[in-house]
């Protein structure tokens, strides 16, 4: 978090001295033409209010950082970022860009050339930065001329060539262990292709795992929904944001605890290739599904 509050107060040093000299152009993109004064304020300042002051403090003094961020760009980019020190510092670079709002027009109309970085944080709440054509900040009604876009060009440039850095699923199931146990050396579990079958309840009969992967279709995250009869009972449980079961084992803890461990594909409507891993047992009532971390 050091290294992203010191980021964050060099931006900020940036802001500031933009605002003492409300200086246009600066060597960058040219300015586009404008008909009245200009009036620069930073695209911080217009956004203030409601949940964009919550997430901006957040990422500010480091106690609330987005968990994803969609960057999309028309026919050239299309990306989902997760690494939090860098989605920080991106937000902090379309904060301190200054948009001309004496000069807002709202007679343009581009087909093509659109952006947009959509920041979305643990509970689901969401802050989306609109462009078009790198050049015009999107706002109520029109564009608003961008003052100096080329650091926003340069971003830009940098997303394109944007690679992230992930585990590959090799090493994810390298390092994941269970009840102590590394997941390799636990016991697999068969399948028809879809259902599993496991001694859910420990009386010594199997119980058919039945596996449905539900579409919310909306672009909402999927899930896979878990159904077994247990003691003559239906009994479900759901593994979130889950859209297809790579593999599953069996564990059992030296405390006398017993599960299975599941691994599968996770993510959104946009990308769902990241592996994850939950537990799923049965505790006298109910099934439950908890995340591996």
């Amino acid at each position: 978090m050091k290294r992203i509050h010191q980021v964050l107060v060099a931006l900020l040093t940036v802001v500031l001295l933009a605002s003492c000299s409300n200086k246009v152009g600066g060597g960058g993109t040219e300015t586009p033409t404008t008909t009245n004064p200009v009036k620069a304020v930073t695209i911080l300042d217009h956004m203030a209010g409601g949940d964009f002051d919550a997430h901006n403090a957040g990422i500010v003094d480091g106690t609330w950082l987005p968990t994803e961020l969609w960057y999309y760009s028309d026919n050239a980019a299309d990306a989902i970022i997760t690494d939090q020190e860098l989605m920080a510092v991106i937000w902090a670079r379309l904060c301190v860009l200054e948009i001309d709002v004496a000069n807002i027009d709202r007679h343009l109309a581009v087909s093509d050339g659109s952006s947009f970085y959509s920041f979305t944080w643990d509970d689901g709440s969401n802050t989306t930065f609109g462009f078009t054509i790198n050049d015009y900040f999107n706002v109520k009604g029109g564009l608003a001329p961008i003052v100096d876009s080329s650091d926003l060009h340069r971003l830009a440039n940098e997303l394109y060539h944007y690679e992230p850095t992930e585990a590959t699923s090799e090493s994810f199931l390298e390092s994941l262990t269970v009840a102590g146990t590394r997941f390799h050396d636990l016991t697999a579990i068969p399948s028809d292709g879809k259902n599993y079958s496991w001694d859910c309840d420990g009386d010594g009969s199997d119980d058919t795992i039945l596996i449905t992967s539900i579409d919310l279709g909306d672009e909402a995250p999927s899930y896979i929904e878990i159904e077994a009869y247990i003691n003559g009972e239906p009994q479900v449980a759901h593994i979130d944001r889950a859209y297809q079961i790579s593999e599953v084992r069996a564990y059992e803890g030296t405390d006398g605890t017993r599960g299975l461990a599941i691994v599968y594909y996770e993510g959104d409507y946009y990308s769902h290739d990241d592996l994850a891993a939950c537990t799923l047992h049965w505790d006298g009532q109910d099934l439950i599904v908890e995340d591996i971390d």
